[in-house]
């Protein structure tokens, strides 16, 4: 017997956060993950199958969204910045949180919706996240991911300080 197989949907254990991923709505690719840690945990396929409830419709923008498929539950809070900036005039992106199917994420939503709103102002201030985007180096992203995911697994809290710059 493993030491999950006492766990199932519903039983209201929190489990860790298996893996965190930024996707976005590139203009000509459509939606994709653009950093995730540990990489290749979401699949491209499992990734295209839900893309369109992670990357949602603008009637579910900054709304907290929860998707459970083959036993992995996908919490993000996906964001649209409307600006002429932009390809199509607008840049759609969503951090999502991977756990267990069978965890209770309910306390995690206030955590992926403050650490979304802080890369949406990192966004609006200096095009941090279209940058790395455009480079295809998401270096700091995803050393930001990293911390933010071994401090909430190993402490259950995480500060973010200093300057996150982009070269």
């Amino acid at each position: 017997m493993d030491g999950n197989s006492k766990y199932y949907e519903g039983c209201g254990q929190e489990g860790p956060i298996r893996c965190i991923f930024l996707c976005e709505f590139h203009h000509t690719a459509g939606p994709r993950i653009t950093c995730q840690v540990p990489e290749n945990y979401i699949s491209k396929d499992i990734f295209d199958t839900v893309s369109h409830y992670i990357i949602p419709k603008v009637q579910l923008q900054r709304c907290t969204l929860t998707v459970t498929l083959l036993g992995s539950k996908i919490l993000g809070f996906p964001v649209r910045i409307d600006n002429k900036k932009y390809a199509r005039n607008a840049y759609y992106f969503n951090l999502c949180f991977v756990c267990d199917a069978w965890a209770r994420t309910v306390h995690l939503e206030p955590l992926v919706k403050k650490l979304t709103e802080y890369l949406l102002s990192m966004e609006l201030e200096t095009e941090w996240l279209s940058k790395q985007s455009k480079s295809g180096d998401a270096k700091a992203l995803n050393s930001l991911m990293q911390q933010v995911m071994q401090d909430i697994n190993s402490r259950r809290m995480c500060t973010l300080t200093g300057n996150l710059s982009y070269r």
